[in-house]
């Protein structure tokens, strides 16, 4: 497991950890400049802030980007920004709230040029999560998945059999799952995360 290290601001971070719950989302947009992966982004952020079940709403976007997907979101005041990056630094999480859950919102980063990185901000989060002190597991959600079948798909495996819900985005994704062990009675096809 490869991690790396989340960055949010002083105000956030006194957020985090005090909160009681957080929901983290990961997914296509990484903050570059990438409309359809954006506007996944806004209606992931939008149905959990919605939901309101949980203290803390949080994004990971990539360090370089910050800027960009500041902008970009038009980020709403409730929403933290976790910037990720692989190298340390003082100001890093070392833990997040033990009721974390993990959305991995759409995308279709589950393919051969984007998985290892993904899966790198997914093990990061958890590694955080597990460090709450009570060696907690996050809890896993996924919906609007993009999935192709790829060396490294079993290494999301254990991951999204947990999934609840596990939805994929149409019927070519929820074979390349089933083939890397997901049990296909887990998975749900539904709409592309940029239909709210």
């Amino acid at each position: 497991m490869t991690t790396g290290f989340l960055i949010p601001d002083d105000a956030s971070r006194a957020r985090l950890m005090a909160a009681p719950s957080s929901v983290v989302l990961i997914g296509g947009f990484d903050g570059s400049a990438n409309f359809g992966d954006l506007l996944q982004a806004r209606v992931g952020i939008e149905r959990t802030l919605a939901a309101n079940r949980f203290a803390v709403v949080a994004l990971v976007v990539e360090e370089a980007f910050v800027n960009h997907a500041l902008v970009a979101l038009g980020a709403p005041a409730d929403l933290v920004i976790l910037q990720y990056t692989d190298s340390p630094a003082r100001a890093a999480l070392t833990q997040l709230p033990d009721l974390t859950l993990t959305y991995l919102y759409g995308g279709g980063y589950l393919n051969e040029a984007w998985s290892k990185r993904r899966l790198q901000h997914f093990d990061t989060v958890a590694s955080l999560v597990s460090a709450h002190g009570n060696g907690g597991t996050p809890r896993v959600a996924a919906t609007g998945l993009q999935v192709s079948p790829h060396d490294r798909l079993w290494e999301w495996k254990e991951w999204l059999a947990a999934a609840d819900p596990l939805r994929v985005r149409d019927e070519a994704s929820a074979i390349a799952l089933s083939d890397a062990g997901v049990p296909r009675a887990q998975i749900q096809t539904s709409a592309d995360d940029a239909i709210a």
